[in-house]
């Protein structure tokens, strides 16, 4: 370890080196036809879901105590989890690797297993929901969970005239049969893992932290000058460079109408798109050789008036 940082050293765990059996390519000479077909099996690769499923296990082994027969189950998939990463990444070369096993991940599969304690264990530790502070990372899955929240929310309160919450804090033996099945079923079809795994504590944190912090934010109207130079010019530069912004956009405008009409190559679009900024810059710099002047009348064209500002970052 080379730090001293005492988080790191106070929660570091010492385990022993991870070594991945890794099949080995065989040696050739790459054409461009074994580049494309590289291309080719990368494409919908699982590296990142793999990853997720990982991430997904510590927070179902948050719900078990250290040391469990389902903990320490979790803490080998864990560990495991590293080889179906390198798995992964081996098969874009072209090599046969072995994929996750679904029953690690997938409930259906878990499921289908034939002994049944074996089945009763794999579905408590099946991987199969993201951890809650995931909903930051993929804006469908917040907004899943929270229409998931405000349905069961109107459903409790139209069934039994209580919230989620409330019926959560009664006791467990004052609640009825159906109550006991509704909650079981809330837990069930939960769209995230709310575990208290570390990555679920540091989110519920931030989020206490900056609760009702952005209603605090005026917005207040953005000061470009800070970005001027302070440099002098005269009008009549100002109009040239002005007249060249307005027929930058014009053309601009024209080029984009046309490439979605002829659905030209985004390639040919970039290339296009950077030869016209250079042709405007050179002609702007004709305009305008002071560089400190000319990037104040672009501000100062883009910033007080337009809301075209593209021209002044292109």
């Amino acid at each position: 370890m080379l730090t001293d940082n005492p988080v790191l050293v106070e929660k570091h765990r010492p385990m022993p080196a991870l070594m991945c059996m890794q099949r080995k390519a065989p040696k050739k000479v790459v054409t461009e036809e074994d580049l494309v077909s590289s291309n080719i099996a990368s494409f919908g690769n699982d590296i990142g879901r793999v990853t997720n499923w990982i991430t997904s296990m510590y927070e179902v082994q948050s719900h078990f105590p250290k040391g469990s027969e389902q903990y320490e189950m979790l803490a080998y998939r864990i560990r495991g989890g590293q080889q179906y990463q390198q798995n992964t990444i081996d098969r874009a070369k072209g090599i046969v690797a072995k994929p996750m096993p679904r029953s690690w991940h997938d409930r259906a599969a878990a499921g289908q297993i034939k002994e049944p304690e074996k089945q009763q264990l794999y579905r408590q530790i099946v991987a199969d929901k993201k951890p809650y502070f995931m909903q930051y990372v993929y804006p469908a899955l917040r907004k899943q969970y929270h229409t998931y929240l405000k349905n069961t929310e109107r459903s409790a309160l139209r069934e039994f005239g209580l919230t989620v919450k409330e019926m959560q804090a009664l006791p467990y033996q004052e609640l009825d049969e159906q109550q006991k099945e509704f909650l079981a079923s809330y837990d069930r079809y939960m769209p995230l893992g709310l575990g208290d795994c570390v990555m679920n504590r540091i989110c519920r944190l931030f989020e206490r932290a900056f609760d009702g912090f952005a209603g605090q934010i005026k917005d207040e109207p953005f000061d470009y000058t800070f970005m001027k130079c302070g440099a002098d010019y005269t009008k009549r530069q100002m109009m040239a460079v002005k007249r060249l912004y307005e027929e930058y956009l014009r053309q601009t405008h024209s080029f984009m109408v046309r490439a979605r009409s002829e659905m030209m190559d985004p390639y040919d679009i970039r290339d296009c798109t950077t030869r016209m900024r250079e042709d405007y810059l050179r002609s702007c710099m004709d305009v305008c050789p002071n560089e400190r002047a000319l990037c104040d009348i672009i501000l100062d064209l883009c910033y007080k008036k337009s809301s075209s500002r593209g021209f002044a970052w292109a």
